[in-house]
């Protein structure tokens, strides 16, 4: 986030899986498509649930989150983990747009990851607030877990000193009468009472600004469920202008997202212009901006003190043809297939007429999100095939696929 714009958007995110379920896929196309999602919502925080990632993992799931922003034009990300046990179980993390760190415009304190990988907490500082990022995944089905989870692990979260934004997967509802359509989630209150017991002075930014307004985080075919959530101290409530839903794609939860406004202007300036190059992953971009160098080198003057002179604009003239050619560079990668617009379209029809109260429709957004889920990741696909060969060809780490290829046959 650029240090000129206001608001920070916050989201959380259960991405069920960042790596997708085979884990030892070589070619995360879902991870790549859901930088996508994030990059086109420009979020500048991410927390997520449901990552599957564990200590092994981390090296390369950060190698293939970067170079897919990259390639999207959306620079890097900054990951702290609280990391999964096992596979295809649990699993949080919290993503931090690494210009905002870089220019000072956001401070963190040390991370705090919690064994079970249902936990991470990290002290924050931006626009001057200061509060702690809780990003967390209550255990879901079964209530007596989820009260132990919350009166064994959530309650150190309370005894941390100042105001606290939690992003989570809490699986269970707060207000079953607005926030969840048949199913088991109508028999919730016990718990969300019991939260609210032991996590007081919370406020659910959604419902804040939206009291009588049903929107879903989780859809299936017989349910559906607001179970994604952004709470935030009562101090910091008056600072959320905007919280709302949308489609998550690939996973199967839906994103919420809350606009955090500072509480004072910032107070660092712009910095230093950088020429960032995301556009060099496409040879014929490649070859246009040498050209553009070679071509403006030959009209440099002999004179020093002409150069001097010269100098300042051409720095300004590099900076611009950089900057277009990571536009039509953001453009390729984002441009959206034929398959991936009717996809879309589907899908915002058929989430129109389910919230206009049409429950017969669920089984057709489950169907309609699936489409989008498959036509994202199709998308995504090449994109994916490509930082996976840097990641091989680079030798910066070693490859997960090749070191238990070279295990099974030893």
């Amino acid at each position: 986030m650029p240090p000129h714009i206001t608001n920070s958007k916050i989201a959380t995110h259960n991405v069920r899986g960042l790596l997708g379920a085979d884990l030892n896929n070589a070619v995360p196309a879902k991870l790549h498509a859901l930088c996508r999602t994030w990059i086109h919502r420009k979020l500048d925080i991410v927390c997520l649930q449901e990552t599957w990632i564990t200590e092994s993992k981390i090296p390369f799931a950060e190698f293939n989150l970067n170079r897919a922003s990259q390639l999207l034009g959306g620079g890097d990300w900054v990951a702290f983990w609280a990391p999964a046990l096992t596979a295809h179980s649990c699993g949080v993390a919290i993503l931090i747009r690494s210009a905002l760190l870089s220019s000072g415009i956001l401070q963190v304190g040390p991370p705090t990851p919690h064994f079970t990988g249902r936990l991470l907490t990290l002290p924050l500082s931006w626009g001057s607030h200061s509060f702690t990022c809780v990003a967390t995944y209550v255990p879901s089905g079964v209530q007596r877990l989820q009260r132990e989870f919350i009166t064994s692990t959530l309650i150190a979260v309370t005894a941390l000193p100042g105001h606290k934004i939690y992003f989570g997967d809490f699986n269970f509802v707060h207000n079953p009468h607005l926030d969840c359509l048949h199913g088991s989630h109508h028999l919730d209150g016990p718990v969300a009472d019991h939260f609210n017991n032991i996590c007081p002075h919370l406020n659910d930014t959604f419902r804040a600004l939206q009291p009588q307004t049903r929107g879903f985080t989780r859809v299936a075919v017989t349910t559906a469920a607001r179970l994604d959530r952004i709470l935030v101290s009562d101090t910091l409530l008056r600072f959320i202008s905007t919280a709302k839903i949308f489609g998550g794609f690939p996973s199967d939860h839906r994103i919420a997202i809350a606009h955090l406004s500072p509480a004072a202007p910032h107070k660092i300036g712009t910095g230093l212009s950088r020429v960032r190059l995301h556009f060099i992953g496409f040879p014929d971009l490649l070859q246009s901006f040498t050209s553009f160098l070679s071509a403006t080198f030959r009209q440099a003057p002999d004179n020093d003190a002409e150069l001097l002179l010269w100098w300042p604009q051409i720095k300004l003239s590099l900076l611009r043809e950089a900057a277009r050619l990571n536009r039509v560079s953001s453009h390729r990668c984002l441009s959206t297939t034929a398959m991936l617009a009717t996809a879309r379209a589907t899908a915002a029809s058929t989430w129109t007429s389910f919230q206009q109260g049409s429950a017969s429709s669920l089984r057709e957004v489950v169907q309609a999100e699936s489409r989008v889920a498959a036509a994202v990741t199709s998308a995504a696909l090449p994109f994916a095939h490509s930082s996976r060969l840097d990641w091989v060809l680079l030798g910066e780490r070693p490859s997960p696929t090749i070191t238990r290829l070279v295990k099974e046959t030893n």
